[in-house]
């Protein structure tokens, strides 16, 4: 199964969760009082505005710091749609348990704390599946549509110091560069094989024609490609290294004054 597109997992695309959602249930259930969520929270007790009001917050709550975990966590995370729309599923099971465990004090034990968690998470889940699915179909959309300009884009077309054309390949399949004496190594994505390609040419003609398609100088002897980072670290001596995403793929070394430029771009 496919994984999910980077769009999944962007800054924003969490926040129209962890903010729209919460307030998608507050004003679908208090304007069109969906099943008998309002009689439910009410209680008889007049005290729906304020028990909605916490459920919210609850829910706020529980899928901000779940979009936190999806976003901080995007690296190291592989998640196909039906995991994907577990992970929805879990958040709505997970807010319903602790609003549960808020009727369930708020009523002192009168609403049982199974019941209540079997009404709310129903209650919500049937609310919330239509924002979910708008805000997955809408990123779907959006990730076949940016594919779709990758695909169409300039490709990189590499040639020897003589100007004889070597390679052409898409700039995403580029993994690095490494300055082999009056040579290039090209590290590329051949499918699910890692190939390298050694050039005749410079380095400094290989930089500025990697430079337009969005790849820096890390290192005097590598150029990488800022989409393929997945973490820079420092080792026991304090060497820099960038650790690429792709399995099999050795460490790129960082000098120092390229750290901040290379940082800067993840």
């Amino acid at each position: 199964m496919a994984a999910l597109t980077k769009i999944f997992f962007r800054f924003g695309v969490q926040v129209w969760h962890f903010v729209g959602l919460p307030i998608f249930f507050f004003a679908v259930s208090m304007v069109y009082h969906p099943f008998d969520i309002l009689e439910f929270l009410d209680m008889g007790g007049g005290m729906l505005d304020f028990n909605l009001t916490i459920v919210t917050s609850i829910f706020f709550g529980v899928m901000l710091s779940s979009r936190l975990i999806l976003y901080f966590a995007r690296k190291s995370l592989n998640l196909s749609l039906p995991l994907y729309v577990a992970w929805c599923t879990a958040e709505v099971f997970i807010a319903s348990a602790f609003s549960a465990l808020f009727v369930n004090l708020i009523s002192r034990g009168n609403v049982t704390f199974f019941l209540a968690w079997g009404k709310l998470f129903a209650y919500s889940l049937s609310i919330l599946v239509f924002p979910y699915a708008i805000l997955t179909l809408l990123m779907i959309i959006r990730g076949m549509r940016e594919a779709a300009v990758v695909q169409t884009e300039d490709l990189i077309r590499f040639r020897d110091s003589n100007g004889k054309l070597r390679l052409t390949i898409a700039p995403r399949a580029v993994l690095y560069v490494e300055s082999k004496e009056n040579y290039v190594s090209i590290c590329y994505q051949d499918g699910a094989h890692l190939r390298n390609y050694l050039l005749r040419n410079s380095m400094k003609r290989t930089d500025e024609l990697l430079a337009r398609h969005g790849m820096v100088r890390c290192h005097r002897t590598c150029i990488v490609n800022p989409s393929h980072v997945n973490i820079l670290r420092r080792d026991r001596e304090g060497f820099i290294f960038a650790d690429l995403d792709v399995e099999g793929c050795p460490s790129i070394p960082v000098s120092k004054p390229n750290y901040d430029k290379l940082s800067s771009l993840l």
